[in-house]
């Protein structure tokens, strides 16, 4: 398939003007309409509708937009890449990491971009199911987050743990933390921020979880889909919210207060994974300065 012909109706998908195609790319627009129904005949399908001087995206347009953006970022992704190589580059190491390990990530960056200044560090910070989806994919060299998001997939991929995280309450400076940290009952009263489900499944299934041990049933007022973004509310005073210690950490303020849960009952290890076949030179190199970094978890 012509990354030509990809790049036509990607920026016809936009413009839905083949004029204004053959002016961005220097070409006549006979020329473009013609690339296009080239890729039209090699898909065996019609990608835009065609009325006078009108187009529109038919369905199957629409449905093979994205992959089309797809096929010519990893093109251009890998021609990169090999320029970098030519230019004495020794490699590109991709990795996908938590927000909430964050900690961990600078630790590494620290250690590693020093000793290895040629070797790219291609970072992607997931949340919630797209740390799923890029370890179902194996969509990274490198993954660092929480053991029972990996465990699903230690089949395929091998891991250490480098961290302990827990979950904390996180409070208005000018409320009373209670007084039995075993039971947050008194604070049933207090508006709730909580998380989307849908956004981090792992992360509302543990609170709720923790909530029942230590009867807590608040009401939630705000919902946000970034576990970051709830404190926005509690730095504003409106209410409580129980979230990864981790987080607390980086985003301080003098208006909340983090109060770490007992870890035996909101602990989450976390961890350094990889897959299993021999990884490329560059990310072994990684692997080898974790395991200095983090001879023992934190």
């Amino acid at each position: 398939m012509d990354s030509l012909c990809l790049k036509y109706f990607v920026a016809a998908a936009s413009t839905l003007n083949f004029s204004k195609v053959a002016e961005e790319f220097f070409i006549s627009q006979p020329a473009v309409s013609y690339q296009i129904t080239v890729l039209e005949k090699e898909l065996g399908v019609e990608l835009f509708l065609r009325k006078g001087k009108q187009l529109s995206l038919t369905e199957e347009g629409i449905r093979f937009l994205p992959r089309a953006i797809d096929i010519l970022d990893r093109t251009e992704n890998a021609i990169l890449e090999m320029k970098r190589y030519r230019q004495g580059m020794e490699g590109v190491v991709s990795i996908a990491v938590a927000n909430t390990c964050n900690k961990i990530l600078r630790k590494c960056i620290r250690e590693f971009t020093p000793a290895n200044p040629n070797i790219t560090l291609d970072i992607r910070v997931a949340i919630g199911s797209e740390q799923i989806e890029i370890l179902e994919n194996g969509d990274c060299d490198i993954f660092i987050g929480a053991e029972e998001v990996i465990l699903p997939y230690k089949n395929r991929m091998d891991y250490f743990i480098v961290a302990n995280d827990t979950l904390c309450l996180a409070l208005p400076k000018n409320i009373k933390e209670p007084e039995n940290m075993s039971d947050l009952s008194s604070l049933n009263d207090l508006p709730y921020i909580g998380l989307n489900q849908e956004s981090s499944r792992m992360i509302t299934e543990d609170v709720k979880s923790l909530m029942q041990k230590l009867n807590y049933s608040p009401q939630i007022v705000h919902r946000y889909n970034r576990s970051e973004a709830v404190l926005y509310s509690v730095d504003a005073g409106i209410g409580a919210a129980i979230l990864p210690y981790s987080l607390a950490e980086i985003f301080a303020s003098d208006n909340i207060k983090y109060i770490p849960l007992d870890y035996e009952l909101a602990g989450t290890p976390q961890a350094i994974a990889w897959k299993k076949k021999d990884p490329a030179k560059a990310t072994g190199r990684f692997i080898e300065m974790a395991r200095r970094l983090y001879g023992k978890a934190e």
